[in-house]
């Protein structure tokens, strides 16, 4: 072969690779290009994206950039399905969803519909993307229904899936109104939960309350609890009211260890056990020792310590402006005042398993006949009956049954102390401090004074959520 031939084909191979280099560069420069503009969109606002149409096949494969391809590609069919077919479409409220179809509420009644395939695809990186609370919009489809949109949500909650921290599950959307309920005994009361709530609740705007269920057990006639957990003043008149209440056996003895009853830390000294001792619990920890002296010589004192104990965590929400719910699902009582409360709103109710969610809505309205189960008697736990969220029409407005949550999820805020007003209220003169670690820090010594607006209930659970954030 010629050498110079060969030299020759050698430079034109060379060429074609130079190009062939060149070509694959540009379109990875361009492939970078295109994922740092799209990665800068919210995928809820699609409209700002730019538009690459030449583009649309690659960027499918990239998570972000092909969801917003995606998303463009089912705008569109949106908009030209409802300018065609505005007779067609239907507007509700879902009631229930599963994975593939879900049941709304209309004008017209309660219609069955099911989730087109594409919408499966297009939400596939996405738990739960269709929840009760959602307003959908339905296209009549061979004399049946199908999702065609869903509405913007003003306020969505979710939790943790139980698993992969990454991911969460949509519980309801738009909601107005949160009851946080709880259960003074069987299971105990959870004040670490009910603040979780709370602070998910602030982030998401909706107007939380606390309703406090099984209050019969509490053996103190109901009138009588709910005048002293309705008690505006301060602890010494609290405890007045509680000794009007009390059979004169025992009050003799509350009376006796008065300055038990109304330290300013009294609502921890049951967990003092469980924490180290702290200089400023050490007169807190002696008068509970001696307390915890005469409960053990005297029955029944045990239990009247645990109702004061829930009158007075009561009372920290209270004065912070919370609407307290003293109800009892078995009796009926509270259930007038509770029921005013939800009226003509959406009202979810969450909380953890066995704490009678299912058994109020059913008090509130007895044709709803949602299941219920007793709290287990091995783990004195409560035992999950409700397995998915439901909207349910009451009234003018309408309840949502959710099942056990042990926490939801929160978007933790830049500084988790904006949910706690209490710290805000001029209790620290430093701004932006954390109110952990921080010497002369105002939270803290309002604390160790013993000072009004800030208790030791609630800093304790604002600690255990920020060692999470």
């Amino acid at each position: 072969m010629n050498p110079m031939r060969e030299k020759k084909n050698n430079s034109k191979s060379k060429e074609r690779r130079r190009q062939k280099e060149a070509r694959y560069h540009e379109m990875r420069g361009q492939r970078k290009r295109l994922n740092e503009d799209l990665r800068r969109v919210d995928i809820g606002n699609i409209d700002e994206a730019p538009d690459y149409p030449s583009f649309e096949k690659m960027t499918r494969k990239s998570s972000h950039v092909g969801a917003i391809a995606r998303w463009r590609t089912e705008r569109r069919l949106v908009e030209r399905v409802e300018a065609e077919h505005p007779e067609d479409l239907i507007e509700g409220l879902v009631l229930e969803a599963t994975k593939e179809d879900f049941l709304v509420h209309t004008e017209g009644g309660i219609l069955e519909a099911r989730i087109p395939r594409r919408m499966l695809q297009l939400m596939q990186s996405e738990r739960n993307f269709l929840t009760v609370g959602d307003r959908a919009t339905l296209l009549e489809v061979d004399g049946g229904y199908e999702l065609l949109e869903v509405g913007d949500r003003k306020n969505v909650l979710k939790r943790k899936d139980n698993f992969y921290d990454y991911i969460s599950h949509a519980i309801a959307a738009n909601i107005d109104r949160m009851v946080i309920v709880s259960s003074y005994k069987e299971p105990e009361i959870k004040w670490g939960l009910i603040d979780r709530f709370l602070v998910a609740a602030f982030e998401e705007g909706i107007e939380p309350c606390i309703a406090i269920n099984k209050a019969d057990l509490t053996g103190f006639p109901f009138g009588s609890l709910q005048e002293i957990a309705s008690w505006g003043g301060g602890r010494e008149g609290m405890l007045e009211a509680f000794l009007r209440s009390t059979p004169g056996s025992c009050s003799s003895l509350v009376e006796k260890h008065r300055d038990f009853f109304l330290h300013p830390l009294f609502s921890q000294i049951k967990h003092y056990r469980d924490l180290p001792i702290s200089q400023e619990m050490v007169e807190g920890k002696e008068l509970a020792e001696g307390w915890g002296e005469e409960v053990r010589g005297t029955p029944g004192l045990l239990d009247l310590h645990d109702v004061w104990l829930l009158l007075s965590g009561l009372a920290v929400y209270k004065k912070l402006g919370y609407s307290i719910f003293l109800v009892s699902a078995t009796t009926g009582d509270g259930m007038e005042s509770l029921k005013a409360e939800i009226s003509g709103k959406i009202s979810l109710f969450c909380g953890h398993s066995g704490v009678g969610k299912s058994s109020i809505i059913n008090a509130i309205e007895p044709d709803f006949n949602l299941k219920t189960s007793d709290v287990s008697s091995w783990s004195g736990k409560g035992q999950r009956t409700t397995s998915s969220s439901r909207l349910l029409p009451f009234g003018d407005g309408f309840l949502i049954d959710t099942p056990g949550i042990r926490t939801l999820e929160t978007h933790k805020p830049r500084s988790l102390a904006e949910c706690y007003p209490e710290f805000g209220s001029g209790s620290c003169r430093f701004v932006g401090c954390t109110h952990t670690h921080e010497a002369d820090c105002g939270v803290k010594g309002a604390l160790k004074e013993g000072r009004d607006g800030v208790s030791f209930l609630r800093y304790r659970n604002y600690l255990a959520m920020v060692e999470e954030c």
